[in-house]
């Protein structure tokens, strides 16, 4: 009679472990895309508008078309 509960009481443990892998696992990829979205968020009408890397993209590229000779 023990070992039966045993086993109900085991097979709970493991799915709530899988629920719990899932929501731990929908969360970092939502952080994710959100970090995601605001580094590479394109505005093209205002670049100051965009994200942080498409801002250093266009940053670099203006000084490359400067052709500054230093």
């Amino acid at each position: 009679m023990k070992s039966a509960d045993l086993q109900k009481s085991r097979k709970r443990m493991s799915g709530q472990v899988v629920v719990e892998y899932v929501l731990l696992l929908a969360i970092g990829v939502s952080i994710a895309l959100v970090i995601i979205t605001q580094l590479i968020k394109r505005d093209s009408s205002d670049v100051t508008n965009s994200g942080a890397i498409i801002k250093k993209w266009y940053q670099i590229q203006q000084d490359i078309g400067k052709d500054n000779q230093n």
